[in-house]
């Protein structure tokens, strides 16, 4: 499937002489690693690797997770006129978007696994359910914040942090969070079947 997603980039590169879209590839990069990440808890809680292993894993795979359903936001970038037909560029963003979906929804069931198997079932939903929320907040912050997941390597805590840290300091997601700063979020969010859709 990821073969078959590139192929579609390198298609429309070919005949369009244009680089648009080669950002999907970096997406499905992205959207790969929380799955390796969760291959790599799931194989190590097999062979009794010790608990900072298993959590070093599990906070990485966290922190990406929400990359892989990010590219389901990607239909954003869709419009009229277009170097390629519409219909191809809707086609290359929904065949990039499933596979990011299928990893992400991969890994977290190698995790879900995991838990369920070392705390039980109901330890292994509530991480499931809560992970689910905690990666739609990642996608809002990715998308209309500007947040990466590297982002939380280069911020420490400190009175003074750098500008490239300001959106995980409280003092400025008051607003950050604001529905009239990005009312188009807000209103994504509260009607999905609009149909409406927004270029950023």
């Amino acid at each position: 499937a990821s073969g078959l997603c590139v192929a579609l980039v390198a298609v429309r590169i070919l005949r369009t002489e244009t680089l648009e879209y080669r950002f999907l590839v970096w997406n499905l990069f992205l959207a790969w690693l929380p799955f390796a990440f969760a291959l790599a808890l799931y194989d190590g809680y097999r062979r009794g690797r010790g608990t900072a292993y298993l959590a070093g894993y599990g906070v990485l795979w966290l922190l990406f997770l929400p990359n892989a359903p990010y590219i389901l936001t990607d239909f954003v970038h869709l419009s009229e006129p277009a170097a390629a037909p519409l219909w191809y560029d809707a086609a290359t963003v929904a065949a990039f978007a499933f596979t990011g979906l299928v990893l992400g929804l991969g890994s977290l069931f190698l995790v879900q696994t995991v838990i369920t198997a070392a705390r039980g079932t109901a330890a292994g939903w509530v991480a499931g359910l809560g992970t689910l929320g905690l990666a739609s907040v990642g996608i809002y912050l990715g998308r209309f914040v500007g947040v990466n997941s590297w982002d939380a390597r280069r911020c420490t805590p400190s009175r003074n942090p750098p500008s490239s840290c300001r959106p995980w300091t409280l003092p400025s997601f008051g607003g950050r969070w604001s529905p009239s700063r990005f009312p188009e979020a807000w209103s994504f969010a509260a009607t999905p079947s609009s149909g409406r859709c927004w270029t950023v």
